[in-house]
């Protein structure tokens, strides 16, 4: 979501290090909280290099599998145009809605929407976010 909000914009990009863990610590801003969550997030940033997204949890089996996922997905969203940032995007943000009702919203006709979302990725970024959902509720 982040990225796809992103590419919009000519220019912009994001470098995104997602940690997984406990929150051990509550303060009123995030930088004084602690937990692996804050330090596995702290350490994958690290470690980015010529990567802009991965995911460090307390699992390194699921780490390695899911950063090798993230790393072919990234060659898909590495590339998206403005236009395909943005249909991906808003099919994101409203998954109830249809190719047609897609097409309305964004101003497009509904074989424009479904061409842009083969290009992008659509299908497959949905695959990726359904196995991450399913394979974090068994760690």
């Amino acid at each position: 979501m982040i990225k796809s909000t992103l590419k919009q914009f000519k220019l912009l990009d994001v470098r995104l290090a997602i940690g997984l863990g406990d929150k051990t610590y509550k303060a009123k801003t995030i930088t004084e909280s602690n937990g692996s969550a804050f330090i596995n997030s702290g350490e994958c940033f690290e470690s980015l290099k010529k990567h802009t997204l991965a995911l460090k949890s307390n699992f390194e089996i699921f780490d390695v599998t899911i950063n090798t996922i993230i790393g072919l997905a990234n060659l898909t969203m590495n590339s998206w145009s403005i236009t395909s940032s943005t249909i991906i995007n808003t099919a994101l943000n409203k998954p109830k809605l249809n190719q047609k009702q897609l097409a309305e919203l964004l101003g497009k006709s509904q074989s424009n929407i479904s061409e842009g979302l083969k290009r992008a990725g659509y299908d497959e970024i949905l695959k990726l976010l359904n196995y991450y959902n399913t394979q974090v509720k068994t760690l």
